[in-house]
């Protein structure tokens, strides 16, 4: 029982983590960067937290980050998004969630294994982290715009992948500085031992 509710407490703060990320970029950074700036704003881009979660929740937990995405990603795009459920969400949710996975299943086949990188030092496992993103982002971007094509909204690819990359890199290194935030405000309150 312990280990099931070590599961289910995992697949809570994984849920809940992904969706306070959606409320932020869907609710408070896309119209605050619409109605100060411009309409057509990149902040929320600079600031996409849920492409930064899905990467590095996969990177920690492997396959079983896969299944956490999912079941967490379907829920945070119910709860947000109920209007737009048709099969290219489905789909999109599966494709999203996988990827990076996927992509580090590949670099393993090759014989590099990324996941955790054992013998490496953990501040030094950021650049794995970083182009597992970029690999993730040209990949999320052209089966983005075949979703989209099927749809009928044509969109040039080009742009699409350049949006993807620029909004997948920085929503990691925005997920990576607050971790470095949190780790050393937790530090700061932990009791030195002398």
């Amino acid at each position: 029982m312990n280990h099931i509710s070590k599961e289910f407490f995992t697949l809570g703060w994984i849920g809940a983590l992904m969706i306070l990320a959606e409320y932020l970029c869907d609710f408070v950074l896309e119209p605050a960067s619409k109605s100060l700036i411009n309409e057509y704003s990149l902040i929320n881009l600079i600031l996409c937290f849920p492409k930064g979660i899905l990467i590095i929740i996969t990177w920690l937990f492997r396959a079983k980050g896969v299944m956490y995405l999912l079941i967490t990603g379907l829920i945070s795009q119910y709860v947000f998004h109920a209007d737009e459920i048709d099969i290219w969400f489905f789909s999109s949710i599966i494709i999203f969630s996988t990827m990076p996975f996927i992509i580090l299943e590949m670099f393993k086949a090759c014989g590099i294994d990324m996941y955790q990188m054992p013998g490496i030092a953990l501040r030094k496992q950021w650049r794995s982290i970083i182009l597992l993103t970029f690999v993730c982002a040209v990949f999320n971007a052209i089966f983005h715009a075949q979703i989209m094509a099927n749809k009928g909204v044509m969109q040039d690819t080009m742009i699409l992948i350049l949006q993807e990359v620029f909004a997948n890199i920085t929503g990691v290194v925005t997920c990576l500085i607050l971790i470095s935030i949190g780790a050393r405000i937790v530090l700061l309150f932990q009791p030195r031992n002398n």
